[in-house]
């Protein structure tokens, strides 16, 4: 599903669904419909935090750091990195590294987020 008018981060959200574990045929249902079924079990299994993180994206990028089933997201430091310097991002120094990896699963979650709302 890799298309070149999605985000770097975008691309991962919309690469990384699986629904498999949840019964769900995905051969029928595009994308926003993938997402929404993202959505709703992020609802069933992690919906109350949302009150204590104080919003549905800080939820949401706990949610991701906590590597849920439904979305198989490269975690490992090392393949996040190599992902990203694949896709052409500067990242030469240690500091930009860490910068990039600290901010990591909270732009996975604003992509949701905007692929939920734009989809």
């Amino acid at each position: 599903m890799i298309t070149t008018y999605y985000t770097f981060y975008e691309n991962i959200i919309l690469n990384a669904i699986d629904l498999d574990s949840f019964n769900i045929d995905t051969k029928d249902l595009n994308g926003k419909q993938q997402i929404d079924e993202v959505y709703s079990i992020f609802l069933r299994e992690y919906g109350h935090e949302i009150t204590r993180q104080g919003s549905k994206k800080k939820a949401f990028t706990s949610y991701l750091s906590g590597l849920p089933t439904v979305l198989d997201v490269p975690f490992m430091n090392y393949h996040i990195l190599k992902n990203a310097k694949d896709k052409g991002f500067n990242l030469t120094t240690e500091k930009e590294e860490e910068y990039f990896l600290n901010n990591y699963f909270t732009n996975l979650a604003v992509a949701f987020f905007d692929l939920k709302e734009n989809l």
